[in-house]
C-alpha cells in the first residue's frame, strides 16, 4: 500500500491495520491515519505517535481539509 500511495501521490492515507499504516509512512510522504477498530487496540507505547488515530472516515476527512 505504500508504493500505491506513493506512486498515485497520495496526501494522507487510511487503514485499520498497524502493519499497513506503518508501510505506509514507510514508503510514501502520506500522512497516514490509523482508523479505530476493535483488534487494532494495542497499548499506546507500541503504537507511535505519528499515526494518529481517527474513529470514522467522516473524521478522517474533516483533519484532512484542516
Amino acid at each position: 500500500k505504500g508504493l500505491i500511495a506513493r506512486a498515485v501521490g497520495a496526501d494522507f492515507a487510511l487503514d485499520d491495520k498497524v502493519e499497513h499504516v506503518q508501510q505506509i509512512q514507510q514508503d510514501s510522504s502520506a500522512k497516514v491515519f490509523l482508523l479505530y477498530r476493535p483488534y487494532n487496540q494495542y497499548p499506546l507505547n507500541r503504537i507511535s505517535p505519528m499515526y494518529p488515530r481517527v474513529y470514522s472516515v467522516d473524521e478522517f476527512l474533516l483533519k484532512c481539509l484542516k
